[in-house]
């Protein structure tokens, strides 16, 4: 096997948690981060130059400097967009071999989202970074999964300079995830819940379960409309693609309105579903804000299903880095499934390909591994107004762009929304097509 030597005199944490990435995810394959250059003068294989030696051999490609520096200072990359791909920290020394860009700087910057530890302003009421205020957005680039693309532009680099090295071949991968911020539209909940729904039901049949629904799923003439966890499961396994259920268990309130943790039924929906996949945490709109609340609930759970749960995604995509995984790994979670825009589909850190947390503020890499959400049905329904036909050609065209990268291409439906039903009506075969499409995908 082709070993690459990358030479950078300065071996900083910042270099070194890129380069993994870069070879251990984007282009899997065996690679040594070096300062030693007695070694690679007497290398007869793939050189990567990161320096300003500028009479080295190799590819070279010459440092911004982000990723020496231990200083956390807003700014905003320079962005070349003359080619196909837009290209962060562009910087040019004139040889033929070399990238026309700082790849490694460019590659840290979308991933650790440097930009997000500047939110001031730029948030909304719940305090999300907002879609809108960030750089891919502003740039055009949100819909592109930028950062395995400049992967690519990398592993063409180094073929044409070694074509003895082989490019890393990757597989395409679909994850599919449910929350449950709402268990059941009408069953199992208490006397005044009942009560309180019953009579919005009369006053405005139109926004809320008609009075006749309600009275045929009590007395068990029509299943609650919310309870379609069965059709999941089967639509689930007809095509064969992964899954994950993350559920709600917060105490009531404004944000969280679903069934109460102690709730038999819930508990024993919850337990089901832990024996046929995996299933996470959704940590409450108040824990989002309280490390002390994340960590009941997490015990919660861990309680419910017999074993400390490691998956998680906030409700309502309350992040605010670094503390939000701060709080995560306190709590024992290995793997969140937050980050994405709840008003825009895409790629939040320019990747479709999962990565390690890299905490800016304490410049080190903790145990948490992030895996982006490519795609939320109410992103498309509720923000970008797009009807069932339109956000399937949505969904269509943004796995399509997962598919040119074999990248991971994760989409976030609720058990709510395939019930068919009022504002939803459609929508389940939104669902349906995107998993077979996937399965399509992934099978070729």
């Amino acid at each position: 096997m082709t070993v690459i030597i990358i030479y950078c005199h300065n071996l900083s944490p910042r270099l070194t948690y890129t380069a993994r990435y870069v070879f251990n995810d984007l282009l899997p394959t065996t690679f040594q981060l070096t300062d030693d250059l007695d070694l690679v003068k007497s290398f007869d294989g793939p050189v990567i130059n990161y320096s300003d030696n500028n009479e080295l051999t190799g590819l070279h490609i010459l440092p911004h400097g982000l990723l020496f520096s231990e200083k956390l200072v807003d700014f905003v990359p320079q962005i070349d967009k003359s080619g196909d791909i837009p290209l962060l920290f562009p910087v040019s020394n004139g040889r033929k071999d070399s990238l026309a860009f700082d790849i490694f700087s460019a590659i840290f910057w979308m991933i650790s989202r440097y930009e997000e530890y500047f939110p001031k302003g730029k948030t909304d009421i719940h305090g999300r970074f907002r879609a809108e205020e960030s750089f891919a957005f502003q740039q055009n680039f949100l819909l592109l999964p930028v950062v395995d693309l400049w992967a690519q532009l990398l592993a063409d680099a180094i073929a044409a300079g070694w074509p003895q090295w082989e490019k890393p071949a990757r597989r395409f991968r679909y994850i599919s995830t449910i929350d449950v911020d709402n268990a059941y539209a009408i069953l199992h909940k208490n006397m005044l819940r009942r009560v309180t729904a019953s009579f919005r039901s009369v006053m405005n049949p139109r926004r809320n379960k008609p009075f006749p629904v309600r009275k045929e799923v009590l007395k068990g003439r029509t299943p609650d409309p919310y309870d379609t966890y069965s059709e999941m499961e089967k639509l689930h396994e007809t095509y064969n693609v992964e899954a994950v259920f993350f559920f709600l268990l917060g105490d009531y309130g404004k944000f969280d309105k679903n069934l109460s943790y102690r709730n038999v039924n819930y508990r024993a929906l919850i337990r089901d579903t832990s024996k046929k996949v995996p299933v996470g945490i959704h940590p409450s709109y108040k824990a989002s804000g309280s490390p002390k609340k994340l960590e009941t609930e997490v015990k919660r759970l861990s309680k419910i299903i017999g074993e400390p749960p490691f998956r998680s995604r906030f409700h309502y995509l309350r992040l605010k880095f670094p503390q939000s995984y701060q709080w995560l790994i306190g709590a024992g979670i290995k793997e969140d499934y937050t980050l994405t825009y709840h008003s825009h589909p895409g790629f939040r850190a320019g990747t479709c390909t999962p990565f390690r947390f890299y905490d800016l503020s304490t410049e080190s890499e903790p145990n948490l591994k992030i895996i982006p959400t490519t795609v939320m049905e109410v992103s498309l329904k509720q923000y970008q107004e797009q009807n069932p036909e339109q956000a399937a050609e949505t969904i269509h065209r943004l796995m399509m762009e997962v598919k040119n990268v074999n990248g991971t291409f994760v989409s976030l439906f609720h058990n709510e929304s395939l019930s068919d039903l009022g504002e939803w009506k459609g929508w389940k075969k939104v669902f349906q097509s995107m998993l077979k499409k996937a399965a399509e995908l992934r099978d070729e």
